[in-house]
């Protein structure tokens, strides 16, 4: 449709993609993952398989993920190396953010271990 108004053929497109959007949901979520999952070293089948392989539990703190509900602390997340871009295993979103807080330094969660065993001893 033609509009000789700009402003009423952006309103179109607007109204025309939230449309869209609410028609295609779930093809939009799944390409939305994918796409991440591919930025991150991974594909759908090798995350699902290393799922699998890892009985649905995170490979730092062993405690299983739940799929139910995205964002939570237990919630799966592809891991990868940010400087090679190679995955590496699914972790939940605490060990995961654990890492990333660290910026990856093993150095640095070394230290913090160390700090935990000091303080913890008192106990």
């Amino acid at each position: 449709m033609a509009y000789k108004d700009p402003q009423k053929a952006i309103e179109y497109g607007r109204k025309y993609s939230k449309i869209w959007y609410a028609r295609n949901i779930e093809k939009v979520a799944l390409d939305h993952r994918e796409r991440v999952l591919i930025k991150a070293g991974w594909t759908v089948a090798s995350y699902e398989a290393a799922l699998i392989s890892q009985n649905y539990k995170c490979a730092i703190c062993d405690n299983s993920f739940n799929l139910e509900n995205k964002g939570r602390k237990d919630s799966p997340c592809a891991d990868h190396n940010h400087k090679t871009n190679v995955a590496r295993e699914i972790l939940c979103s605490s060990c995961n953010l654990l890492l990333g807080q660290a910026h990856e330094s093993e150095e640095t969660l070394i230290k913090a271990s160390e700090y935990l065993r000091k303080h913890n001893s008192d106990a």
